[in-house]
């Protein structure tokens, strides 16, 4: 077997030490010098040589970097040191002594003629790896520096920079904030955490003329009910009830208009469905207001009455979910309340301008989308959403509708959606069929206006019911 002797040993140990200083020399050397050119500084190589035989310059060169301050800059004349000796050591064992800005430099004891160039005056020292930090500007101006590396001393003369700091590409830098400030200004921001809710709807409605049932065909995306109609989706609900005062006028279709109505806006809304649509905008989807719905329906709606020449007026409520917030926008006498354990937390009012003549949008009126109620109301998971007509809300007290709710969840507290709407509307058509002995809302306002009233009122019903979810 072959043996590798003491000495044989001790050469291939130190040939390998040297071979592995050398390769991380040379990788730590281009990481500082590339962290320096990131940094935005001036940076210059010093050539040295790391070798077992101080004689030898065959072996790779070593980056040696010199930083500066680029505040300081100011130019002035300096005299080039000589290049350093090929294999001398120099005299002395501290920094060489230039001969100040005269006409020579010594080191080593011999002599070269200087050169006068141009330079910064803020190269001042540089760091020295596998070495002490020595400094490299003399007391005279030369910049010379030594390097004691692997038991040997190396002389290093210091490149001079010809061009002005001003046309350097380092001062070309912009003025943007580092990745350190940007992280800072982001931390300093509070932190918003927003759920994210959608309905669990129903919706169940009745006409005044039973015999006229609830039309939804594929051309609308609302449905009619008698003057009535309405629309659901995921994310908002809407109720509209055409006045019924049209029927007098020849040629009049307040159905047609009140559906047409939630048939736009159900229609505006759905734009925020499809987020491949080239101008679909997440902004938008966040900041939708149920009163500009109502505004472009209207106005769609108005495009067709004169192409059409349909004449009609309608009151109209939207409800929009935007994560927990319930956005509101309510014209005239149709109504949203919203129920939370057992109690209502919100309840819309009517707008009348007298006695029965509600808000509407239409032929004829003044009333516009900007008169419109509008809220934002917050909800939590389990909140009970009620939008209906004013066929319901002129039949049933407020307290009805919660004792009815109530009674509809049990004692486990878990409804169908569908259960709800169905028992709301089957209330108000109760109460309105009832002529004798039944009060109504209704009953209660024509009072107060010195009206004869009795009993509830004969109307189209529309309930819709949503759970938070």
């Amino acid at each position: 077997m072959w043996q590798i002797g003491p000495k044989q040993l001790d050469a291939t140990v130190t040939a390998h030490t040297v071979t592995t200083v050398r390769r991380v020399a040379e990788r730590l050397s281009k990481y500082v010098y590339d962290a320096v050119k990131v940094a935005g500084y001036p940076a210059t190589r010093l050539g040295t040589w790391v070798s077992n035989d101080p004689s030898s310059r065959n072996s790779k060169p070593l980056g040696r970097f010199l930083t500066t301050d680029a505040k300081r800059v100011d130019s002035t004349k300096i005299t080039r040191p000589p290049s350093p000796p090929s294999s001398r050591r120099s005299n002395g064992s501290g920094p060489g002594r230039g001969s100040g800005t005269g006409s020579h430099a010594h080191s080593g004891g011999s002599s070269a003629k200087s050169q006068t160039v141009v330079t910064p005056r803020w190269w001042k020292s540089a760091a020295i790896m596998g070495g002490s930090r020595q400094p490299l500007h003399d007391g005279g101006g030369t910049a010379v520096g030594y390097a004691t590396l692997m038991g040997q001393t190396r002389t290093y003369a210091m490149p001079a920079v010809a061009s002005r700091p001003e046309t350097l590409r380092w001062f070309d830098r912009p003025n943007q904030p580092s990745i350190f400030e940007l992280f800072e200004q982001a931390t300093k921001e509070p932190a918003t955490i927003r759920r994210s809710f959608r309905f669990t709807h129903a919706a169940s409605a009745l006409p005044k003329n039973q015999r006229s049932l609830p039309k939804d065909d594929g051309g609308f995306l609302s449905v009619q009910v008698g003057e009535d109609a309405f629309f659901t989706r995921h994310d908002s609900l809407g109720v509209a009830d055409g006045v019924g005062g049209w029927s007098q006028v020849q040629g009049a279709n307040p159905a047609l208009y009140s559906r047409k109505l939630m048939h736009y806006a159900s229609a505006e809304l759905e734009k925020y469905d499809d987020i491949a649509a080239i101008d679909y905008d997440p902004k938008q989807y966040d900041k939708v207001d149920p009163k500009e719905v109502l505004q472009k329906s209207y106005d769609a709606v108005c495009a067709d009455a004169k192409s059409e020449t349909l004449v009609g007026s309608s009151t109209a409520v939207i409800a929009i979910l935007r994560d927990d917030e319930l956005r509101v926008a309510n014209l005239g006498d149709c109504g949203v309340m919203i129920i939370r354990n057992n109690e209502a937390i919100f309840r819309t009012e009517e707008q009348q301008h007298s006695f029965n003549f509600p808000y509407q949008l239409g032929t004829g009126s003044q009333d516009s989308p900007s008169d419109a109620q509008s809220f934002r109301v917050k909800v939590q998971e389990g909140d009970i959403v009620i939008l209906a007509s004013d066929g319901m809300f002129d039949n049933v007290f407020d307290d009805e509708v919660v004792d009815i709710v109530k009674r509809v969840l049990g004692e486990g507290g878990e409804a169908d959606p569908q259960d709800l709407a169905d028992a709301l509307m089957r209330r108000a058509r109760d109460v309105a069929e009832e002529g004798r002995f039944a009060t109504s809302p209704f009953q209660s306002r024509a009072i107060a206006e010195g009206l004869y009233y009795q009993g509830g009122k004969m109307d189209d019903v529309t309930v819709l019911a949503a759970i938070v979810r």
